[in-house]
């Protein structure tokens, strides 16, 4: 038998255009790769119109320390995954296949759920910080100037940012100071004292590194440095963190100047060897340094922890300074999936009633367009003569299509299922009214 027309035969011409993401982020793709893929600020405008000159309509592009993401609706929702993907491989230098492996490719609800997470701050590294929807709601500002937002992706948008607003006002998950950031402003103070005084050194320009430097802008920390291993990544978050450059083949003199240094490369490299902070700590006369190894693999090699003066601390140290607070954010971070879950089941509903209105008015008005033709055509009949013709006409048009499916020799079935769910139909109710009737005819 021949196979039936498809489903979208039977619900009209439209189509809805469907939520995508493709990219990298800190869960699919190493630093190094990631840091490829970057899109300083200066560049997010021209990354968007290449996207328009590509065929995306409606999209935003997210990059920051742990992700490049592109994020969008399209009508045909491959295509925009083949398209995103290629501009991701183009800035990046890459051939398709090295990215195989690499790229989150999301359509459809998974794709809400995604967008909904990251700017609730529940797909971070540090989960509950707050950095991040800012993040999210630049890159839509952006995306609007670049007129990549359609009624589509601008919903989907203000739902995002709801749901994130809804998860940190009926959560506690960014109350609590369980943040490596908050932690290691603490031993600071511990070690230092008062923080005006002292000057700062970021190296590795990623989240964490910006956690701990507006903790300390807070904690009122003297002066501020970037220094990163990708010279325009590091530009950028100095611009946003009013910090001071300073040259990555030059921290042997930053490190001079620092009384706090956090790293957070992760390059599987050492950069701080005991050489180095036995030099530094003599340029310093001694003056103690505290040290954060954010990375991981580390950055700084174990045996500076045993040079006096020389206070290092590693993730796993902060972790456990921080667990008390982790594990309640940990709970609540829970609660904020339960929430993130209810608010995309409720935005794929309310998208799923607004995309039926169309039709539905269109049934509507060829319904009253039958009634009022009747009506004109034979304005003396009774009810009772109006309504039989009026079903007569309205029934016309489905009999006759599933009448033309059965000699076409197609399945029916579909058809049989949408009219039997839509008009709450019984079959095998009625084939029985209608043999007790003929009985009865026949008797």
């Amino acid at each position: 038998m021949a196979a039936g027309p498809p489903f979208s035969d039977f619900r009209g011409s439209a189509v809805v255009p469907v939520p995508f993401a493709v990219g990298v982020n800190h869960r699919t793709a190493p630093s190094s790769l990631r840091e490829r893929l970057y899109i300083a600020e200066d560049g997010l405008s021209s990354m968007l119109a290449d996207l328009r000159q590509a065929g995306l309509r409606q999209a935003i592009v997210l990059s920051t320390c742990d992700r490049t993401e592109i994020i969008g609706c399209h009508d045909e929702p491959a295509e925009a995954v083949r398209v995103a993907a290629g501009e991701l491989a183009r800035i990046g230098s890459f051939a398709m296949h090295d990215l195989n492996g690499r790229l989150l490719v999301l359509q459809g609800e998974p794709a809400i759920e995604h967008l909904f997470a990251v700017a609730a701050s529940l797909d971070s590294v540090v989960i509950g910080e707050p950095q991040v929807l800012g993040q999210v709601r630049e890159a839509y500002r952006l995306a609007g100037e670049a007129g990549l937002i359609g009624a589509e992706l601008d919903r989907l948008m203000q739902a995002c940012f709801a749901a994130a607003k809804r998860i940190r006002s009926e959560t506690a998950i960014g109350r609590r100071s369980i943040s490596m950031a908050t932690v290691a402003v603490q031993v600071a103070r511990d070690v230092h004292g008062a923080l005006d005084r002292c000057a700062a050194l970021i190296i590795g320009a990623g989240e964490m590194g910006e956690l701990l430097a507006a903790k300390l802008r807070e904690a009122g920390i003297g002066r501020l440095a970037v220094a990163d291993s990708l010279a325009l990544r590091a530009q950028a978050t100095a611009r946003r963190l009013s910090a001071q450059v300073v040259p990555f083949d030059d921290l042997a003199t930053a490190l001079a100047d620092a009384d706090i240094v956090m790293t957070a490369l992760g390059h599987g490299t050492v950069v701080i060897d005991a050489a180095l902070m036995r030099a530094t700590l003599r340029r310093r006369r001694q003056r103690p340094v505290f040290l954060i190894d954010a990375a991981v693999p580390g950055d700084i090699a174990p045996a500076v922890n045993e040079i006096a003066e020389a206070f290092l601390y590693d993730l796993t140290d902060l972790e456990r300074i921080a667990h008390e607070g982790r594990e309640q954010r940990g709970q609540e971070a829970e609660k904020g999936w339960v929430i993130l879950r209810e608010s995309v089941a409720s935005f794929a509903r309310d998208i799923a009633v607004r995309d039926a209105v169309p039709v539905l008015a269109a049934l509507r008005g060829a319904f009253e367009t039958a009634r009022t033709s009747l009506l004109a055509e034979q304005p003396g009949l009774s009810a009772d003569e109006a309504t039989r013709l009026l079903i007569n006409r309205l029934l016309h048009r489905p009999s006759k299509v599933l009448c033309e499916a059965a000699v076409a020799g197609q399945d029916r079935a579909v058809l049989e299922r949408l009219l039997t769910t839509l008009f709450e139909l019984d079959p095998a109710e009625r084939s029985a009214q209608d043999d007790a009737d003929g009985d009865r005819g026949t008797g």
